[in-house]
């Protein structure tokens, strides 16, 4: 009889296989970011809400943002700058008057299905853009579901996304074996479309010790699709840039260690 099982049982846990230092280390190093001939630019708010884009955007017309509550600068200064249009969407009653105002909004979850509450990645985009050649940002925070969310993201749509932008959750669960397996799927599916461009943890969250590698547990990620990179270039700077500002402004800053960006 195996007591340990018995006993982890009863206190409402479990074992499980843990991902091994090998594949944490493989895993860190193919998220290293690249560079790029494109200047790197921050759009949004000064804490949360504002991301670090690669200055790539004539011609696109469109961007698609999942999960967005109330922080919409972002989506205003594409507007502005750019004027590039965008159709958010978050299940959340969002009380902006803004958003009502100047976006295209849809109050519903975003996922792999269809129901009242729930639309998959793909009809929602399917159902804004007539015209499936036209090119988009895609900016994805949705507190976990984006491992099904873009597992499920079909490839018609990956080619026409040119800047992707994820907030990726739960990252102290890669000592998890199933949660690091989803998670190199979700990395190598998007990899065969894209570069990493830029890395920044997100200090609501913290670093967490994984085989003695530090993994930030939240991290946003931008990517550039790869014929938008002509010549990749070694990426020297020290992870979060200048431009980077803290979502949380009175927490303490995580800086990624070396291994994740030299």
């Amino acid at each position: 009889m195996n007591f340990l099982k018995i006993f982890l049982n009863w206190t409402g846990r479990y074992l499980e296989k843990s991902s091994s230092a090998k594949e944490i280390q493989k895993l860190i190093k193919k998220m290293k970011p690249i560079g790029s001939f494109h200047q790197l630019i921050r759009l949004g708010d000064d804490h949360d809400g504002g991301y670090v884009i690669p200055d790539d955007l004539k011609g696109v017309k469109y961007c698609f943002s999942a999960g967005v509550g109330n922080l919409i600068k972002f989506e205003e200064d594409l507007l502005k700058r750019y004027e590039i249009k965008s159709f958010l969407c978050d299940f959340n009653n969002v009380k902006n008057p803004r958003i009502a105002n100047h976006f295209d909004f849809t109050q519903k979850k975003i996922g792999s299905y269809n129901d009242n509450q729930t639309t998959s990645i793909n009809n929602w985009i399917d159902d804004k853009v007539e015209n499936n050649q036209e090119e988009f940002i895609l900016k994805i925070d949705i507190e976990g579901s984006e491992f099904e969310t873009l597992l499920n993201l079909i490839g018609k749509h990956l080619q026409k996304t040119r800047v992707l932008i994820v907030e990726f959750h739960s990252l102290r669960d890669l000592r998890n074996k199933s949660f690091y397996r989803i998670f190199d799927n979700v990395i190598s599916k998007l990899l065969n479309y894209f570069y990493i461009v830029h890395l920044h943890p997100n200090n609501a969250g913290k670093n967490i010790k994984i085989h003695n590698y530090n993994i930030p547990d939240l991290l946003e990620v931008t990517f550039l699709r790869k014929d938008r990179v002509k010549e990749k270039k070694k990426y020297i700077s020290v992870l979060p840039l200048n431009i980077d500002h803290k979502n949380v402004k009175n927490k303490d800053d995580i800086f990624l260690d070396p291994i994740w960006h030299n």
